[in-house]
């Protein structure tokens, strides 16, 4: 009979909960292993930098460095492409109008020296020679055509400066508005006497004073 109370003792133990209600369960972060090798050690000053978006600043460097890249850091790839097809295109008619320019300037040349020596056979003297070059329909036109091709490059070379420029800025907003949410809508709205029109709205991000 004494075995009795052991034997429901050891039944109610074992149908009891781990815990009692006023009790808290063992963490089992805290109960776990901890694990082997060197454990990093945090300054408590010490903050990890998470990925910070490209500055303005920063996107206006890089297309002027190399266009297109300030628009394809900032997720603009259709206007990085456009900036980088069009310069790709201006160097190339720039090394191209160079090459014209270095061909009219034999040319030159080559004229020129066939003139001198045009006169020279004919016994003019040579003290009038440089001026009659000069005043020589041939000669005229070849020099008329390496000022032509060196307008030319001027201006591919002006344009490739203004390319560069504009890239620069519209990066350079393009970055200030990169994460802009959602700037510009438009919905149709109905017009009062059964007309039909549209509602553009614009959102602007703004904080309020006191607000960080």
């Amino acid at each position: 009979m004494r075995s009795i109370p052991a034997v429901l003792l050891i039944f109610l133990l074992g149908i009891l909960p781990g815990h009692l209600p006023g009790q808290q369960p063992p963490d089992p972060v805290a109960a776990a292993p901890l694990p082997l090798g060197p454990v990093p050690v945090v300054a408590p000053g010490d903050t990890v930098a998470a990925p910070q978006e490209i500055t303005p600043r920063g996107a206006l460097v890089r297309s002027l460095l190399v266009p297109g890249w300030g628009h394809a850091v900032t997720g603009s790839y259709t206007r990085a492409g456009f900036y980088l097809t069009a310069q790709a295109g201006n160097v190339w008619m720039l090394a191209k109008t160079g090459g014209h320019l270095s061909w009219a300037g034999r040319v030159e040349r080559a004229v020129e020296a066939e003139t001198e020596a045009r006169l020279a056979g004919q016994g003019v003297p040579r003290d009038s020679i440089p001026a009659r070059v000069r005043a020589d329909p041939g000669v005229i036109q070849a020099r008329n055509l390496v000022e032509a091709r060196r307008s030319q490059r001027e201006d591919w070379i002006a344009l490739g400066l203004f390319f560069i420029l504009i890239g620069g800025v519209d990066a350079f907003v393009s970055a200030h508005l990169q994460n802009f949410p959602e700037p510009l809508t438009v919905e149709p709205v109905g017009v009062p006497g059964g007309g039909f029109g549209l509602e553009v709205g614009v959102q602007i991000p703004w904080r309020g004073p006191g607000r960080e």
